[in-house]
């Protein structure tokens, strides 16, 4: 495994240009880290989904024009995609910040925040992030296995989960 393994991309959407320099800085100034999309909305975001390797994890602010961040995350899960999602604001509340988790956000912060404490929520979410991928790659191969059985083994199979005896 090489040092490029370890490393976890982390995306960011902000339209504030001094806040998204900024934070793509602390974030890349991590050796775990690297942010190499940082864009001012979510259509840039999406488009550039379409031509580059998913992130580990995206960093969005929900409440930008045009597509809001809760739309992107919804495009996300339509995606398939697993990355867990960070949303940021400057003007959230409490209903906005319970969809968010029910679309399955990981976290919402309120601007200002400490760059530390982006940096654990970050760090937290990565594990998560990882965690997800991990499921999701033993569900499929879970579902792989069960379609290769015949029917026989299939009703087999079910009578096993009954908790009949194999012999039986």
């Amino acid at each position: 495994m090489s040092d490029r393994d370890n490393i976890h991309t982390v995306w960011l959407v902000e339209d504030a240009e001094l806040l998204r320099s900024t934070l793509q800085a602390v974030i890349d100034a991590e050796s775990d880290f690297e942010c190499p999309v940082a864009v001012r909305s979510c259509e840039d975001f999406l488009a550039a989904l379409d031509t580059e390797s998913p992130p580990h994890l995206a960093i969005v602010d929900i409440g930008l024009p045009g597509l809001s961040g809760l739309e992107v995350q919804a495009r996300m899960v339509e995606m398939g995609l697993t990355a867990p999602v960070i949303f940021i604001t400057g003007h959230g509340d409490v209903p906005m910040a319970v969809e968010a988790m029910r679309g399955g956000a990981v976290d919402f912060l309120q601007k200002p925040f400490d760059n530390q404490v982006l940096l654990a929520r970050v760090k937290q979410a990565i594990a998560r992030g990882r965690d997800l991928r991990l499921e999701a790659e033993q569900r499929s191969l879970a579902e792989a296995r069960l379609a290769a059985l015949s029917p026989r083994e299939r009703e087999v199979l079910a009578l096993l989960v009954e908790g009949r005896m194999n012999k039986i």
